[in-house]
């Protein structure tokens, strides 16, 4: 288990920094609500699931990893796609949280991995993935794992798999591994 302490009760508040620089290094200004909480759409180009067929149509970074493939590694139905600037977004619907994938310049990946450590995230090694890989993992004041990142350094290019409003577990952990085995693969 990782532990974090910030004192009693408090939650710790970590990775403003990260996701900061994370965004201006490779959206700039997103035009979106300024919280972090999701990622703009690249191209205003948001799939939507077609009321006919109920199929996401699937371009640009959304199309390396099937809607279908995403589904049956989370075991979540895909409700939605969302293109990002340099991957995609996919809704799922439990608590209308998402898993996503993004890549990013090399030298991102070494400074994230640092700023993690130093804004309190638990960081572990992620074998096997990659050239090098890590888990970033934000705790609450009790030392519980409350959501994740998976980075990944691949030669010149990084890339991160994440979740939100999913929480964190075995079979979260394992989905954003094997999202991360299948990007790799096809980058």
């Amino acid at each position: 288990m990782v532990e974090a302490t910030d004192g009693p009760g408090r939650l710790r508040l970590v990775g403003g920094v990260v996701v900061l620089v994370l965004l201006l290094a490779t959206c700039g200004s997103d035009g979106g609500d300024g919280d972090g909480s999701e990622p703009a759409p690249a191209d205003q180009s948001e799939a939507a699931a077609d009321e006919q067929t109920g199929e996401v149509a699937a371009t640009g970074g959304c199309a390396l990893i099937s809607i279908e493939e995403v589904a049956t590694i989370t075991g979540e139905a895909i409700v939605d796609t969302t293109e990002l600037p340099s991957g995609c977004q996919w809704t799922v619907t439990t608590q209308e949280g998402w898993y996503d994938w993004q890549s990013f310049p090399a030298e991102l990946y070494q400074q994230n991995r640092d700023l993690a450590a130093e804004g309190g995230f638990a960081v572990d090694s992620a074998e096997g993935l990659g050239d090098e890989a890590f888990l970033r993992l934000q705790v609450d004041a009790d030392g519980a794992v409350v959501s994740g990142e998976t980075w990944v350094l691949l030669g010149d290019t990084a890339f991160q798999v994440r979740t939100a409003s999913l929480g964190w577990s075995d079979d979260i952990e394992a989905a954003q591994r094997e999202l991360a085995e299948l990007i790799q693969q096809r980058l």
